[in-house]
């Protein structure tokens, strides 16, 4: 959408109701700037498996039972500002998770075998 600031243009424009509160669902936030489908479907994804590994406890037993991912990514965000330190040690342990079920990959090159975070050996 082109705004034109001379005054014709300018009052022309309508803002919905929906629009607005689109631009305060967290969800809808994240999902707003990817482009491409395929990258929407993987982020969505991701996205899902992080918020329902969180236990139950944390979010009042508001997360799992719910199918709607929406639900669980708002509740997210309200402990994140309730309790940010509590959010950003459920990312690091969530990523640090992650990095552990990561085996790490030998290859051999013009026989040095290299390994990969470990250098050459």
């Amino acid at each position: 959408m082109v705004l034109k600031y001379d005054s014709p243009h300018y009052t022309s424009l309508k803002i919905s109701y929906d629009e607005i509160n689109n631009r305060n669902d967290p969800y809808q936030l994240f999902l707003a700037n990817i482009k491409s489908p395929h990258t929407a479907r993987k982020y969505k994804k991701s996205l899902e498996v992080f918020l329902r590994s969180i236990p139950d406890e944390i979010y009042e037993k508001t997360s799992k039972p719910n199918p709607d991912v929406k639900i669980p990514v708002k509740a997210f965000v309200s402990l994140a500002k309730n309790n940010p330190e509590l959010a950003t040690d459920i990312i690091a342990t969530y990523i640090k998770e992650e990095k552990s079920r990561i085996k790490p990959i030998k290859f051999s090159n013009a026989g040095k075998s290299y390994q990969a975070n470990q250098g050459v050996t």
